[in-house]
């Protein structure tokens, strides 16, 4: 038998070893082979469906195909939920892929987070990017629900709202959700399918937050090109050479450079946000744009290489570090520290401003009145409102002697 060890991998496990592991087998129901070699396991399993590409090796009872070809009804469940979010280009929900499996939707929230987590970790060890270099950023999170028809806002909706969007006289400018972040994206310019993209998540867009994640994502000798916010001033001094676009006035400079490869991943992590995921979570921020960012690299990539991309990056990214012991059933000591699984900020109740109306020394509360029912009829008025009787003063009383007159 010639094997071909270079393109296909073809190393056959020994039948000492094979029959070490067929004895770990505990479970009953159906096995898949996707790449059955010679037969060294599924020679041992009965109604196992054996798949092989090569068919001078495979045995006769094995499918010769490709297992990415297989129907994805019939593959492993793991492999079925990573196709259907490679083929969802503008993203899936949770409970859509759960809907598709029968699993519950907590499971599959957990499992589609870890699949980001991957992306995020394996775009992010790439290396530093070159080049021209798009960089923005632009705020999420930032809508805050208007108060119910009726009777008003709820309790925990005037929480939210009592301090957002207050300028420095305490007056209401404009109400947002003290929830507000932003996305920073980084682009390598280049054609359709071979850009690169980094992506990070920070409260403002300050200038202390654009330099490190610059410095973090960007080589020396990249030329960035961005708006003119003054966040981006620094990128003069730490890069080759630094481009600005006025967005007042243009949305190309004279000299031809943009950032609409920055602005369209907003675009399209809107419309995902919009379409399938309808809501996100400051903690899982950054983990949405980072899926974004995936499918922007896969764009004009059939879907047997995007799956194939993807499967090589979960199983490269190693166990989740940010959603391990999702569910808490782990002891204490071996949990992750509280601090890495978000960055929100407790802001100290003093340096927030207070809520606009008359000052007040602590907290007003409104005093509650019993309502009191109008009066029916003449005859259920209070006496005080019928007119007042007089009555005659008393004359004094006479001296019973000389001394008490």
């Amino acid at each position: 038998m010639e094997l071909n060890v270079e393109t296909l991998g073809q190393v056959f496990t020994g039948p000492s070893i094979v029959a070490e592991m067929l004895m770990l087998k505990k479970n009953q129901g159906r096995t898949l082979a996707p790449s059955c070699g010679a037969g060294a396991f599924s020679d041992h399993l009965p109604g196992c469906v054996a798949i092989e590409l090569d068919g001078s090796v495979a045995p006769p009872y094995a499918i010769k195909m490709d297992f990415l070809s297989y129907p994805v009804a019939e593959q492993t469940t793991f492999m079925s939920i990573l196709f259907h979010f490679v083929e969802a280009k503008d993203g899936i929900s949770s409970r859509e892929i759960s809907g598709l499996h029968n699993f519950n939707h907590q499971t599959i929230h957990v499992m589609t987070l870890k699949i980001r987590e991957a992306l995020r970790e394996t775009m992010g060890a790439e290396p530093l990017l070159t080049g021209y270099v798009q960089a923005d950023a632009a705020y999420f999170i930032k809508y805050v629900r208007p108060g119910n028809i009726g009777m008003g806002a709820s309790t925990a909706a005037k929480v939210q709202q009592k301090n957002a969007g207050l300028d420095e006289n305490g007056k209401v400018h404009n109400t947002v959700s003290p929830n507000m972040h932003a996305l920073v994206v980084f682009v390598q310019a280049g054609q359709q399918g071979h850009r690169e993209y980094r992506i990070a998540r920070v409260k403002t867009e300050n200038q202390v937050d654009l330099l490190t994640l610059g410095q973090k994502f960007c080589a020396p000798d990249a030329a960035l090109v961005t708006d003119q916010h003054s966040a981006y001033n620094f990128y003069s001094g730490e890069f080759i050479a630094h481009h600005r676009v006025n967005h007042q006035v243009e949305f190309m400079n004279e000299d031809g450079f943009n950032t609409n490869f920055a602005e369209g991943i907003f675009a399209r992590l809107r419309a995902a946000v919009a379409g399938a995921w309808h809501r996100t979570s400051i903690q899982n921020l950054e983990e949405y744009g980072w899926e974004v960012a995936w499918r922007q690299t896969m764009v004009g990539r059939p879907n047997n290489e995007q799956l194939e991309d993807l499967l090589r990056r979960v199983l490269n990214s190693g166990r989740a570090k940010r959603f391990v012991d999702y569910w808490g059933k782990r002891p204490l000591a071996t949990r992750p520290k509280r601090e890495e699984l978000g960055t929100l900020v407790e802001v100290d109740k003093n340096d927030v401003s207070k809520k606009r109306g008359r000052p007040t020394a602590g907290i007003v509360k409104r005093q509650k009145h019993a309502r009191q029912e109008p009066p029916q009829s003449r005859k259920d008025l209070p006496t005080s409102a019928t007119a007042p009787t007089v009555t005659p003063a008393a004359a004094p009383k006479a001296a019973d002697s000389p001394s008490e007159a």
